[in-house]
């Protein structure tokens, strides 16, 4: 490793490690460490350098994952070059809330919220609202088009402002208008033909005032 006390000097006064500031080159989310490259020519790049953690109660941790090219200020514990880690950064991508490995919520700077609860549930806030579960029940609130979608597998129901749509987008078989139905099947009547024949057709016949003009079913 370089020779720390020959580029930045000797720790300050409060006790604290030197120092430097660099760029951030990647980020590794998953180790939730960086490479980053120093401002100074004559310090090599650093490798695997840990992000701060904020450790709350209930063994809640905080850790904020900076953007690529963020200016970053590194600190080297006890003023050694094995000891690097991420004080601060300029900007950010994001913030990861983690409890143990069972829940996790991110934010972004847009305010977005990305959350994984302890079941496993999905839950994504944008513009858009979007919950999954470890079931394959899936459910998009969407701002952008104003429409509910509910999905199952191969079932979907869609509400839409101007109605609803079951099986698919693309349902075109409107539903029983239940009221009218049965106005109908009441007021209605048959012409009774020769005994052991079929009856006529009724009178009046069916007509679409007893089907939705809003909401429609595939099968």
């Amino acid at each position: 490793m370089f020779q720390l006390h020959n580029v930045i000097g000797s720790p300050d006064s409060s006790g604290r490690g030197n120092l430097i500031t660099g760029e951030i080159i990647s980020v590794d989310q998953t180790n939730h460490s960086c490479q980053v490259k120093p401002h100074k020519d004559n310090i090599p790049q650093l490798e695997n350098v840990p992000l701060r953690v904020f450790n709350l109660e209930d063994d809640l941790g905080v850790i904020i994952i900076p953007e690529i090219g963020s200016v970053c200020l590194v600190e080297f514990l006890e003023g050694s070059t094995e000891l690097p880690i991420i004080r601060k950064v300029q900007t950010w991508q994001k913030i990861i809330i983690k409890k143990q490995d069972t829940i996790e919520t991110t934010i972004d700077p847009e305010g977005n919220i990305d959350c994984i609860t302890e079941g496993n549930a999905h839950i994504k806030v944008k513009e858009n609202v979007e919950i999954e579960n470890q079931a394959g029940m899936h459910i998009i609130l969407d701002g952008t088009n104003k429409e509910i979608k509910l999905n199952q597998g191969d079932h979907q129901i869609i509400m839409k402002q101007d109605g609803t749509h079951i099986g698919s987008e693309s349902a075109k078989q409107p539903l029983m208008l239940g009221n009218a139905t049965l106005r109908w099947l009441t007021e209605h009547k048959h012409i009774t033909t020769t005994p052991g024949q079929p009856t006529s057709t009724p009178i009046p016949p069916p007509t679409k005032d007893i089907l939705s003009d809003d909401h429609f079913t595939e099968k």
